[in-house]
């Protein structure tokens, strides 16, 4: 009796869903590659102030969500660089997405949408110059954090 519920009911699913760019790790892991010159910079990936990466450059990193992030480029001697990386709707997953979904009564389609899977980077590759700090000028980095509703702290790395 269970085996004939699995096959009416579990591998119709199971099928219909194979088919969805959201459970395949290949079109859902999305590549963000970032070069600087000079080389050899630090890249913190950031999503809503969580640090969701960190590597040097030339570096590359993987988002498996949709999710607009910011990221910090730093090097010592020069000017720290902000990036933003957005999201916009890919052609060419949306036809494979209506494809398929036509193919299994429009699920794959629904979940693919639902799920950010036909969003991509509009940027794929960043490549950024860092500018030399001029003689005597030196950076200053000032983190404010509101740590509970009545207390808010303030740090600098000034010396």
């Amino acid at each position: 009796h269970l085996m004939k519920y699995y096959f009416a009911v579990i591998f119709p699913l199971v099928f219909l869903l194979g088919n969805c760019l959201s459970f395949s790790l290949f079109p859902l892991a999305r590549s963000v590659k970032v070069a600087t010159a000079p080389a050899g910079a630090r890249v913190e990936v950031f999503d809503e102030r969580e640090l969701i990466a960190e590597f040097t450059t030339p570096g590359r990193f993987y988002l498996f969500k949709d999710r607009n992030v910011t990221m910090i480029i730093s090097k010592d001697g020069y000017r720290t660089e902000t990036a933003d990386v957005r999201f916009k709707y890919s052609p060419v997953r949306a036809f494979v997405t209506a494809i398929t979904g036509y193919a299994c009564l429009m699920v794959p389609a629904g979940v693919d949408l639902l799920t950010g899977a036909i969003r991509v980077p509009t940027k794929q590759v960043h490549t950024i110059e860092l500018q030399p700090l001029k003689e005597g000028e030196r950076e200053i980095h000032i983190d404010v954090r509101l740590e509970r509703d009545d207390l808010i702290t303030v740090s600098t790395d000034a010396k």
